[in-house]
């Protein structure tokens, strides 16, 4: 599903978060199972008392998970904390490792660089990014 995150919402005096779209994960998804795992973000299960992920699924349909469905959550509160945490920590976790990260732009092309003299391996490809304001670069 698509990842849509509202954060601050208010619920018996905290904020909450809600999740339009992807919500939910079962740890034996390699994606986003691995990921958010992989990330060490909190989780806790969906459903009370944890039951099999295909318990989850009405009948006659089948779902090829059986870990429990688990959602992210603030570790403060115990309340959802989005989707989105993991895509933001994914992002964190590129800049920190020293890739450029461009968030609310549309990427609009990748090109072939023309190697050493544009500070790039040879064949090293270039992206084109729409920014917000409709600026390629």
């Amino acid at each position: 599903g698509r990842t849509y995150t509202v954060r601050d919402l208010a619920l018996g005096g905290h904020n909450f978060t809600l999740d339009v779209g992807a919500y939910r994960f079962s740890p034996d998804m390699h994606l986003p199972g691995d990921v958010i795992l992989k990330l060490a973000l909190p989780t806790a299960c969906y459903e009370p008392g944890c039951p099999s992920a295909k318990k989850d699924m009405p009948k006659p349909f089948q779902f090829n998970y059986s870990a429990p469905l688990r959602r992210i959550i603030d570790p403060a509160t115990g309340l959802p904390a989005g989707y989105a945490t993991a895509l933001e920590a994914m992002a964190r976790e590129i800049a920190a490792a020293g890739a450029t990260v461009t968030l609310g732009a549309e990427l609009v092309g990748i090109e072939p660089r023309g190697g050493a003299a544009d500070g790039a391996a040879a064949g090293a490809p270039a992206l084109r990014i729409k920014s917000a304001a409709g600026g390629a670069t």
